[in-house]
C-alpha cells in the first residue's frame, strides 16, 4: 500500500488559495506545482482572474507597461522547480522589444476584489529566472502604503526553500479592494543585474511556508520513490524557528 508522510510545523489553514504562474504556452504538467491553481500571464498590460469568487487583477506598474511569463527551463525541468523556477516579470514595451531594466523602478500591481471581511495572508514568491545576479530589491505597497521595505529578490534559486517570499498579513473591509504592489527599489550608485521585478507564485491564507519544513525527499505525492532495495531516507529541511519535527505514518493524508 502507499505510504503517506506528512511533515507537520503547523496546521495549515484550510481555505488556503494557491496560484502558480506558469511559463506561458506550456502544458500544465510541465509547469504548475502540485496542488496549485495554474495561471499563464500572456504578454499584455493587464490580465485577470477569478478563483472561488474572488477575483485578481494583475498589472504592469510604475516605469512598467506590459507583463511576459518567464521561465528557466532547466530550473523546471531538470530541477523540478515548478513553483519558482517560472513567473512573470514586469517590463517597458519598446519598438515590440521588452529588454531588461537595471535602473528603472519597475512595478506589479495586484488588485483583489471579493475577499471576506477580515484578517487574511497573502504569500508571494519573487525569485528571477532569467540567469541575472545582483537583482534589484522591492518594496511592498498595500493600498498605498509602504509595508515592506528593501526585500532581497533570490535569483535562480536551486530549491523552493531558498527561494525569496514576502508574506502579508491584511486586513480586508467589506465591498473594499486590497491592492497589493511590488516595486523595486534600484539604490543609486549600485550595479544592479536587473531591476525587474518577478513574481512566481502567490498564495492566500496560509501559514508562511517559512515556519514549515520545506523539500521533502521524496516529493510530495511522489508515488514512484525508489524502495527496492528495501529502504528508504526520508529527509526534508526544518524550518529555522521549529524546535522539534512530527512524522506521522499512514495510508492516507486524513488519518
Amino acid at each position: 500500500s502507499l505510504i503517506l508522510l506528512t511533515i507537520l510545523a503547523n496546521s495549515i489553514v484550510a481555505s488556503a488559495q494557491k496560484i502558480d504562474f506558469d511559463m506561458s504556452n506550456r502544458n500544465t504538467s510541465e509547469v504548475t506545482a502540485n496542488g496549485y491553481t495554474s495561471w499563464m500571464v500572456p504578454q499584455a498590460a493587464d490580465d485577470s482572474k477569478t478563483i472561488n469568487n474572488v477575483t485578481i487583477k494583475v498589472e504592469a506598474s510604475r516605469s512598467a507597461n506590459i507583463l511576459r511569463s518567464q521561465w528557466s527551463k532547466a530550473d523546471v525541468k531538470s530541477q523540478g522547480l515548478m513553483l519558482t523556477g517560472d513567473g512573470f516579470a514586469s517590463y517597458i514595451l519598446d519598438n515590440n522589444n521588452t529588454p531588461n531594466q537595471t535602473n528603472q523602478v519597475m512595478g506589479i500591481k495586484f488588485t483583489i476584489t471579493g475577499l471576506s471581511a477580515g484578517k487574511h495572508t497573502i504569500q508571494a514568491y519573487h525569485n528571477g529566472v532569467n540567469g541575472y545576479t545582483n537583482l534589484a530589491p522591492i518594496d511592498v505597497y498595500v493600498n498605498g502604503t509602504k509595508v515592506v521595505d528593501d526585500l532581497a529578490q533570490s535569483a535562480n534559486a536551486q530549491s523552493v526553500s531558498a527561494a525569496a517570499l514576502s508574506y502579508l498579513t491584511i486586513d480586508a473591509k467589506e465591498g473594499e479592494d486590497v491592492v497589493i504592489e511590488y516595486v523595486s527599489d534600484p539604490i543609486n550608485g549600485i550595479t544592479y543585474g536587473s531591476s525587474l521585478v518577478y513574481v512566481n507564485a502567490l498564495i492566500m491564507n496560509q501559514i508562511n511556508t517559512q515556519t514549515q519544513a520545506q523539500d521533502p525527499n521524496p516529493a510530495n505525492k511522489d508515488y514512484h520513490a525508489n524502495a527496492d532495495k528495501g529502504n528508504i531516507t526520508l529527509s526534508w529541511r526544518p524550518s529555522k524557528e521549529s524546535v522539534k519535527q512530527q512524522v506521522y505514518f499512514g495510508t492516507s493524508a486524513d488519518n
